[in-house]
């Protein structure tokens, strides 16, 4: 939570820039945000601020220069993806702070609810079951990894979670959920004139990527899931005014 939610601080920083008594206690907040996600050695916490931050630089150059400079860039910010990613799964020379043994627990888990999604494509093996099946889903390098001994009730991958719970059906319908209203909202920003609206909406996109990342490697926990449906909704509150807006004119 800490990781995808310390974007919203870089915003306000850059909102109340030449109001010093403002900015000083918000970024202190940035800085202890990130001191929290160091001392509980959370990798996922940085690599989904990371992607926040990532995502929010990214479109603030989009508007600051021109569209072939952008493109230009692309090469550097393709290969800085790759880096990271191949980093997360052990590989590369940002494998040494990225990746864990956790990591390798993760692939476990996701190799057991694909199987369950194989096996079960229409129904799924039900609701919050995963941790009822993961014995009889998991592989051989699940067994040499851990023992026999080694349970676990999510595939920490909330994705994954609900394909194998529902099987293509739910799946689906929760990548919808998770899409159709980001689809919407990037339509409407990218209608926009004035680039100062712009950037005043691209925080809740920042804000969506992060919590995406955290999705993808961590179980579905109500305490922090609750934000994507809240971030959705302001995703399609904003929509429905600006198109009121435009109506309106």
């Amino acid at each position: 939570f800490l990781g995808f939610s310390s974007i919203v601080f870089m915003e306000f920083i850059r909102r109340n820039i030449g109001k010093i008594i403002k900015v000083i206690p918000l970024f202190l907040f940035f800085i202890f945000n990130i001191w929290v996600i160091a001392k509980t050695n959370s990798i996922q916490g940085f690599v989904a601020l990371g992607t926040g931050i990532f995502v929010y630089c990214l479109y603030s150059v989009y508007t600051s220069i021109s569209r072939l400079n952008f493109y230009r860039l692309s090469p550097v910010l393709i290969l800085s993806l790759l880096l990271i990613f191949l980093g997360f799964f052990g590989m590369g020379p940002l494998s040494q702070y990225l990746t864990s043994s956790t990591v390798f627990s993760r692939l476990d888990y996701w190799r057991a609810s694909i199987s369950m999604l194989l096996d079960n494509p229409f129904t799924g093996v039900g609701l919050d079951a995963f941790g009822d099946n993961y014995r009889l889903y998991r592989d051989d390098r699940a067994l040499a990894r851990f023992g026999e001994s080694q349970v676990t009730d999510s595939a920490h991958n909330v994705y994954l979670d609900i394909f194998s719970y529902g099987g293509l059906p739910l799946g689906f319908l929760y990548v919808g959920l998770n899409l159709m209203p980001l689809w919407l909202f990037v339509r409407k920003v990218r209608s926009l004139q004035d680039p100062a609206a712009k950037r005043e909406q691209v925080i809740l996109i920042a804000l969506w990527f992060g919590f995406q990342v955290q999705t993808l490697v961590s179980v579905n926990q109500i305490g922090v899931t609750i934000w994507i449906w809240l971030i959705l909704g302001l995703m399609s509150s904003t929509v429905r005014e600006k198109t009121q807006e435009t109506k309106s004119m």
